[in-house]
């Protein structure tokens, strides 16, 4: 290789999907799940993984290389007309189940957004009957009549902006319900609007008044449309249509409709598997994923039932060196030369402790591409004039990117977790490994639980975990006794592992189970049996941890 100077600004990553376009273009690694998710014969329609995994980059490619596909922007749609209805918000707090109610906007939604793919060329002017054609005029079963009754009602607002067509059917929920609820003797609506406070019994009535709502929504008409997209638009075998969906984390409405909207997505993507030539994909983060279940659970709606949609994106250390050689070639190739440069090319040799260059960086990642992306991109910053990245260029990279994959993690799991940043310091200055005995006599934990229960009552954290914390102490302040305290340490403990921090084994402390390779979740009864604890060299540098 000639002799080069690595110069400023040399990275071989943006670290949002959605800006790394020049990357995803000449150096995409599918990592095999592709096929899979393009294939419509195939289930798989959920790609899950954690924060940086590359699920916004398997939609793009996706989107890049098929012919019919297009993006769903939850922004644009605009489902924060939910947030805003006048009824919805008031429905849910008092429990009344509008799972159907989603489902129907979401059937609504995507079968609109189907038919404006098919249909591409409409124009304002014409009505879905112009291009459905003789659709509307044919003899058709009793089934398809009444589909082709629904398409006929909403003919001249199908072809509307999404957001419109939602905008319209809560409306006309809103209005239904407050209609349903202003007759009769008992006249709730007025009270409700006021705020006043309402006996058992009239919750009841109103739950009662308001499901018979919701159980009337046209949602069978709509899934006699979806039989009749089947089998009268989108029967071409060589034409498949993907409707996309990304940033279900984002803020696109609030969180406790969120996770009722995110389920009643999931369960409708199952629904247009019916459609042979037309498949649903969204992106789901393990954590947005994890929350929804524990939100949302119940008899019809459990992991088991619907694992048959997702898949997990994994990676390994042979496929991330690919990934990163592909995209060093390519920065080379194009900014220093046309010789082929590998990273190994970069990379000192050998050190001491430090062992191979590659394993010291590759320890450092959750074997996830935005990791080791993140982490050489700052090798690269801290080797500028330099010929080769060093060793000290590495370690000064570590500093940087310990610290920002910290709070990267207290950011990916604020929705479960948004008192970790308090419980964090329980890690802070141990040993890379320690056993459970230390937990108490090397590393005392109950005195440092006395610090974290001030700081989550002061900050009043109400999360499951705070709670626990804050309950147990208050007892203890009562009653004097910490007789439960291995339970909130596994508590705790359970956290830990399953964020990433904490690897945990059995029997002995050279075979860790980590959250990112193994079972993803340890109940607190798999943590009491645990020996011994590893944390995560990503964190080694941030938290000052001793390596052992």
């Amino acid at each position: 290789m000639d002799k080069i100077k690595i110069k400023p600004n040399t990275k071989i990553a943006k670290l949002d999907a959605a800006f790394d376009e020049k990357f995803l273009e000449n150096c995409f690694q599918d990592n095999g799940f592709l096929d899979e998710l393009v294939d419509c014969s195939e289930s798989e329609s959920i790609i899950l993984g954690r924060t940086g995994a590359g699920k916004t980059a398997g939609l793009i490619r996706i989107d890049n290389t098929t012919d019919n596909s297009k993006f769903l922007d939850l922004e644009d749609i605009s489902l924060r007309f939910v947030d805003n209805s006048n009824v919805i918000p008031m429905l849910d707090e008092l429990g009344v189940n509008l799972n159907l109610f989603y489902r129907y906007l979401w059937r609504h939604i995507l079968s609109s957004e189907l038919l404006k793919l098919k249909y591409p060329d409409w124009d304002s002017g014409k009505t879905l009957a112009n291009y459905l054609g003789d659709l509307f005029t044919k003899s058709k079963s009793p089934e398809e009549e009444s589909a082709i009754q629904y398409l006929k009602e909403w003919s001249d607002t199908y072809w509307m902006e999404t957001e419109e067509n939602l905008k319209e059917i809560i409306n006309i929920f809103d209005a239904t319900v407050q209609s349903e609820l202003s007759t009769g003797i008992n006249s709730f609506s007025s009270k409700l609007n006021a705020g006043s406070n309402i006996s058992n019994e009239e919750r009841v009535e109103i739950v009662n008044r308001a499901t018979k709502v919701v159980n009337d929504v046209q949602i069978a008409k709509l899934s006699k449309i979806v039989g009749l997209l089947d089998s009268h638009v989108f029967v071409d075998n060589k034409q498949n249509y993907y409707i996309l969906i990304d940033k279900l984390d984002e803020n696109w409405t609030s969180s406790n409709i969120k996770y009722r909207l995110i389920r009643s997505l999931i369960e409708e993507i199952k629904y247009f598997h019916k459609v042979k030539n037309v498949k649903i994909i969204i992106s789901l983060r393990v954590d947005l994923f994890l929350i929804t279940l524990d939100e949302t659970r119940d008899s019809g709606f459990q992991e088991d039932k619907i694992r048959s949609l997702i898949h997990k994106i994994q990676w390994d250390e042979i496929s991330l060196k690919e990934l990163v050689n592909s995209r060093v070639q390519y920065v080379f190739e194009h900014k220093y030369t046309k010789a082929r440069v590998n990273f190994d090319d970069l990379l000192p040799t050998p050190l001491g402790k430090g062992g191979d260059p590659w394993d010291y960086i590759i320890q450092r990642t959750f074997l996830r591409p935005r990791d080791v992306l993140q982490f050489v991109n700052h090798c690269f910053d801290k080797a500028i004039n330099k010929t080769k990245i060093d060793w000290t260029s590495i370690l000064a990279a570590e500093k940087e990117y310990s610290q920002e994959r910290l709070s990267s993690l207290y950011e990916e799991w604020l929705d479960i977790y948004p008192s970790l940043e308090i419980l964090i310091p329980l890690v802070s200055g141990i040993d890379e490994i320690f056993s459970r005995d230390e937990i108490v006599d090397k590393y005392d934990w109950p005195s440092k639980l006395v610090d974290v229960y001030g700081n989550l009552k002061r900050y009043e954290s109400k999360d499951k975990l705070a709670s626990l914390v804050i309950k147990f102490w208050d007892e203890k302040a009562q009653s004097g006794s910490t007789e439960n305290i291995d339970y909130i340490f596994n508590e705790i403990l359970s956290c830990f592992y399953r964020i990433g921090i904490l690897g945990l084994s059995n029997n002995r402390p050279d075979n860790f189970d980590w959250s990112f390779i193994n079972s993803s979740y340890k109940t607190t009864l798999d943590c009491s049996r645990a020996k011994y604890f590893k944390v995560h060299k990503m964190f080694h540098h941030v938290l000052h941890v001793k390596q052992t």
